[in-house]
């Protein structure tokens, strides 16, 4: 596995994030790198989502960490295994190569990790499902239940849901139609909430770079508890509510400290954030179905938006069409737009908008140029 220089530096910065250890000119760093390469950020966020569901025990902080460099290794070997996916096709993968990979991601942290050959107990059943920028996809689990995942969004489970409960960890966006089971619970992790259900509809937004956390209840009852809280303080959702739970951001854990817990590393450049208010809201009642609903449209193949400026929609824009948007103010991100583009390309769409707002764009291969209007 060869490894040029300037991506052995991408995989240090990583590394660091991951770890904690990564300082403010290495999480900028980072974060220039994963805005300028929507592949890379993707990497990124299946190695995120890898390295939280096989995180394992350890005596020793020094086992930790050779522990999470085999992580790495297994990671970076998955992606390269990765082949660029259709609109509706996503790939699916296990892990289970470790030994010529971890001596060479080893090799290129070495400075970061001190090495040694510790045994390593993560599970090799840990399955990933990924819908990348411009895709969406669905898939079912081993339960028979049916998750859908919106653009720049990644699912991780155990195979065969061995255990107790039937546990899942999102980043992203994801629908989920749950097979009841009245004994072994389905519960969601993301972005700082844990959500349970026993058979039931549900949409879950939580992009690393979104405001708030969302979970839009279709059927059913869910429980949403949050890791800041105790789980008598649990919320409760019942069909046609939306729950929304605002996050700020917070000042990031120190090298070798632990963040407190209410904070959530879950942005694209591993800074922390903090789980804020929430409110409850009732859906529209004149929307009876998914494709009517503004929250679940996305499954339709629909991007839809009330109201939102440019600042909010430009990430949702990016993830859908798989691009790139630069603005040439900050005031242009104050724009405000109602809509939806279902199969406009990405020039009638920026046409449309722009038909709507006073602003100009120039699109170069995958970026997209906004500047002021005449």
């Amino acid at each position: 596995m060869h490894m040029n220089k300037e991506s052995n530096r991408i995989w240090i910065l990583m590394s660091r994030s991951l770890n904690g250890e990564a300082d403010i000119d290495d999480r900028q760093e980072l974060e220039q790198l994963l805005r300028a390469d929507p592949a890379l950020q993707q990497q990124y966020l299946m190695m995120r989502a890898l390295w939280q569901s096989t995180t394992p025990e350890a005596d020793t902080e020094k086992e930790v960490n050779v522990s999470r460099i085999l992580q790495l290794a297994r990671v970076q070997e998955a992606v390269a295994d990765i082949e660029p996916v259709t609109p509706v096709k996503a790939k699916r993968f296990t892990l289970r190569h470790i030994a010529i990979a971890a001596a060479a991601v080893a090799a290129c942290v070495a400075g970061i990790f001190i090495y040694q050959a510790y045994p390593i107990s993560a599970p090799e059943t840990v399955q990933l499902i990924v819908a990348h920028n411009g895709s969406r996809t669905q898939s079912r689990l081993p339960d028979g239940s049916t998750v859908w995942l919106n653009a720049g969004s990644s699912l991780s489970y155990e195979a065969d849901f061995a255990g107790a409960v039937r546990a899942v960890k999102l980043t992203g966006e994801a629908y989920f139609d749950v097979a009841p089971n009245a004994r072994k619970p389905f519960i969601v992790h993301t972005s700082g909430i844990h959500i349970k259900v026993l058979g039931t509809a549900f949409n879950v937004k939580a992009y690393a770079t979104d405001k708030a956390v969302e979970t839009t209840l279709i059927s059913g009852m869910v429980q949403v508890v949050r890791e800041d809280r105790a789980e008598k303080n649990a919320i409760y959702l019942h069909p046609d509510e939306k729950l929304v739970i605002a996050r700020r951001q917070a000042k990031a854990a120190g090298k070798g400290s632990a963040s407190g817990g209410n904070m959530v590393s879950d942005s694209a450049a591993g800074e922390e954030w903090q789980l804020a208010e929430s409110i409850i809201t009732r859906l529209d009642s004149k929307q009876h179905t998914t494709a009517e609903l503004a929250e679940t449209a996305w499954m339709y193949n629909r991007l839809v938006f009330s109201g939102d400026s440019f600042g909010e929609l430009a990430p949702r824009l990016e993830r859908w069409y798989n691009i790139r948007i630069e603005f040439a103010g900050e005031e242009l991100k104050q724009l405000h737009f109602n809509g939806s583009f279902e199969k406009e390309t990405v020039e009638q769409a920026f046409t449309a908008l722009s038909t709507a707002a006073p602003f100009q764009f120039s699109i170069q291969g995958q970026r997209v140029l906004i500047s002021a209007g005449k």
